[in-house]
């Protein structure tokens, strides 16, 4: 380790040996302030955290703000990120695919077995109508008439809990879509309101109720 004099890092001035307060200013001193300088001796020469936040507390305004950024970089390192949000429109954009396509053999890959599906029938004069079950929305989803346009438009995804281990998630969007039924184009809105899962390491749709006022 390299040897040099030590002095007080809040108002420089110098340390006897031994010494754990500084004379001076009354300044708590760890240890020779020397030990911060890499060794060549073949340890990692990594400061102590807690030295470093000792060091910059009494520095004045150049340690606080070099303390801010350290506790900015702290937080960033330590605190969980979030999940991103494709994770779950996508299978927003699935469910699209497959009702456009009638591809209901995607669905097991989309839904939850005990998924529910539930039209609303706010913004139509139809009654509400529940699908529970996988085999419930396969029959649904076969006797969907055509679209020329279906889409989940101005998605806001939530997650739960709000962070990168999230294994719930919910979403609002609203529908802008038309259907051709009996050789008229009928204009489908709406708003949404979908419920998303981590089921065996995979996520899937747990609920979908479209129709909502």
């Amino acid at each position: 380790m390299v040897a040099s004099s030590r002095k007080c890092p809040n108002c420089n001035s110098p340390i006897g040996p031994g010494d754990i307060h500084c004379g001076v200013c009354g300044a708590l001193i760890d240890e020779d302030s020397t030990k911060i300088i890499t060794s060549t001796s073949g340890s990692s020469g990594l400061i102590p955290l807690r030295k470093v936040i000792r060091g910059v507390a009494g520095a004045g305004l150049g340690g606080l703000i070099v303390g801010s950024l350290l506790t900015f970089l702290l937080l960033s390192i330590l605190s969980p990120g979030h999940l991103n949000d494709s994770i779950v429109t996508n299978l927003m954009d699935q469910d699209v695919n497959a009702a456009k396509s009638h591809d209901v053999g995607s669905l097991p890959q989309i839904y939850a077995y005990n998924a529910v599906v539930v039209d609303a029938g706010c913004q139509s004069s139809s009654p509400s109508s529940v699908w529970s079950g996988l085999p419930q929305i396969t029959a649904r989803y076969e006797g969907l008439p055509p679209f020329t346009l279906l889409a989940h438009v101005n998605v806001h995804v939530s997650w739960i809990p709000d962070n990168s281990s999230a294994t719930q998630a919910t979403a609002t969007a609203d529908t802008s879509g038309i259907a051709l039924v009996n050789g008229s184009s009928i204009s489908l809105r709406g708003h949404e309101l979908w419920t998303f899962a981590k089921i065996d390491g995979q996520w899937r749709i747990t609920s979908f109720t479209y129709n909502l006022c």
